[in-house]
């Protein structure tokens, strides 16, 4: 019995530091992810800024209704227009699902 739990604490010595091998493993070569994580950390913040403060957006487009009158109108247009092409498709029975 004795040589038995001896084999298993052997074994849970090597376990122990092969997983902390492969930590360090996993930790150096994640570095390389750090731009992009970084990248998606500040654009979930900026998300979550303008979901809680929705009168900057209104703002902004109130100030751009002001501003730029035409050129506010013409890509209200072109969104309304995406917008009710995307319907029709969907009523049709195509899904851009598949393409993204």
């Amino acid at each position: 019995m004795k040589q038995r739990s001896i084999k298993l604490a052997h074994r849970r010595e090597n376990l122990l530091a092969r997983s902390n091998l492969l930590r360090q493993q996993i930790v150096q070569q994640s570095v390389a992810l750090n731009p992009v994580l970084s990248t998606a950390d500040r654009l979930q913040d900026a998300w979550w800024w303008v979901r809680a403060h929705p009168e900057a957006i209104a703002a902004g487009a109130l100030a751009l209704v002001v501003w730029r009158p035409r050129k506010t109108w013409s890509i209200g247009w072109r969104a309304w227009s995406m917008w009710k092409l995307y319907q029709r498709w969907n009523a049709a029975g195509f899904s851009l699902k598949r393409f993204f």
